[in-house]
């Protein structure tokens, strides 16, 4: 039975790629009215993936833009917000974290097929950190043996660094036993120490963020609207009400103080949100959030300034990302 099972999953997964290619349909999508919020991270040329599943092979990106194009109408996610109760087969495709490969790989392949998108951009420019904190323990994960932080030995375990003493990953400390902003500057300091791979170019696809000058040039297209991603990428629904709100803040006026634009959109990093940082994101003119991969409480799906999006990883296909995504 169990080799029945696997026997037919396979052959579906491979009848969604022959459907996706050929005809630029898909028999493995579920419900194609539904409405749709897509979350993509980075764009690479390789589709090697040496450090993490977020950043999606070029030639699978064309694919993908190609088929939502012929098979959904793809709107701003202004117009989503407008018109997701009233209309279906709405699409919208994001970006989160600002990746240089946004601006050298997604934007040309989003100007050919005259397909908008929402850039979710941190405030790390501002205060000249070049790297976001979750990529530098990935590429450290897999380029280091050991290393401390706070006085903590942590030892890569299957690419990812684990404390000896605590038995929990970094990611899982840094987004929740230890959230606040101080513990992220220890990480930055002791790796700084450890690593030196960003003198050169060999993994920049994989951690380089868009420049001032590039995030001012995608704002000036009619296709791109650029929204906050926080200011230090922490997890806002897990720090203290205060900082998130700092934080809100300084990257609102970070934003649109570089853009000159109203910034009304706000994809919250990890997903992370709470009560409080809604309310106060909406108050400040952040009219348009999105949460990822799941609501935090399910009852969270009737929040008026709140939508939630379906991420895409690089584990599959072309045609199997997308569908698992939208699928979800």
């Amino acid at each position: 039975m169990e080799l029945v099972k696997r026997a037919t999953a396979k052959f579906k997964r491979t009848l969604n790629d022959l459907t996706f290619d050929v005809a630029g349909t898909s028999l493995g999508i579920r419900n194609p009215e539904r409405n749709i919020i897509l979350m993509y991270h980075g764009i690479d040329t390789t589709g090697n993936n040496p450090f993490n599943t977020r950043h999606t092979p070029l030639k699978f990106f064309e694919k993908q833009i190609s088929f939502l194009i012929k098979n959904y109408k793809i709107v701003s996610l202004k117009d989503y917000f407008e018109q997701h109760h009233a209309a279906t087969n709405l699409c919208v495709v994001t970006f989160d974290d600002g990746y240089l490969n946004n601006y050298t790989h997604a934007m040309p392949v989003l100007e050919k097929y005259n397909c908008p998108a929402t850039f979710f951009i941190t405030g790390l420019n501002e205060v000249h950190l070049d790297i976001l904190w979750a990529d530098y323990v990935n590429i450290a994960g897999k380029l280091l043996q050991t290393v401390a932080i706070d006085g903590e030995k942590f030892t890569s375990i299957n690419g990812m660094l684990v404390s000896d003493d605590r038995k929990k990953n970094i990611l899982e400390i840094a987004k929740r036993l230890n959230p606040e902003l101080e513990y992220k500057f220890k990480i930055y300091e002791a790796l700084d120490k450890a690593l030196n791979f960003k003198a050169g170019t060999l993994y920049e696809e994989y951690w380089k963020l868009m420049t001032d000058e590039q995030i001012k040039k995608v704002s000036k297209s009619n296709l791109f609207e650029i929204g906050s991603h926080g200011y230090y990428h922490n997890n806002l629904g897990n720090i203290k009400g205060e900082n998130a709100f700092e934080e809100i803040t300084k990257s609102k006026k970070y934003l649109e103080n570089l853009i000159q634009k109203p910034v009304t959109t706000l994809g919250y990093p990890d997903g992370s949100y709470a009560k409080h940082t809604i309310a106060f994101a909406s108050q400040l003119g952040f009219i348009h959030q999105t949460c990822s991969d799941g609501y935090i409480n399910p009852h969270d799906a009737q929040e008026k300034y709140l939508l939630d999006r379906n991420g895409i990883y690089n584990c599959d296909s072309a045609a199997n990302q997308l569908i698992s995504a939208i699928n979800t």
